[in-house]
């Protein structure tokens, strides 16, 4: 169990959690309806890969800078 103590830590799990939400969120917005009405099911889902990008870089500066 101690193994996997060193492997796990908070900011570890934390970078898991991040990617977990982008990779929910860039799916969501590829596959959202009323995007889908405006621009072509290949930009949407690029669309949807690039702002998950985004907010989790945004995410991932804010949460490094507030446990400096």
């Amino acid at each position: 169990m101690q193994f996997l103590v060193k492997l796990i830590d908070a900011d570890k799990l934390g970078g898991w959690v991040r990617a977990s939400v982008a990779s929910a969120l860039g799916l969501a917005l590829a596959k959202w309806p009323a995007l889908g009405t405006i621009v072509g099911p290949d930009f949407q889902a690029a669309l949807g890969v690039i702002l998950s990008g985004i907010a989790v870089g945004i995410w991932s500066s804010i949460a490094k800078s507030a446990a400096a």
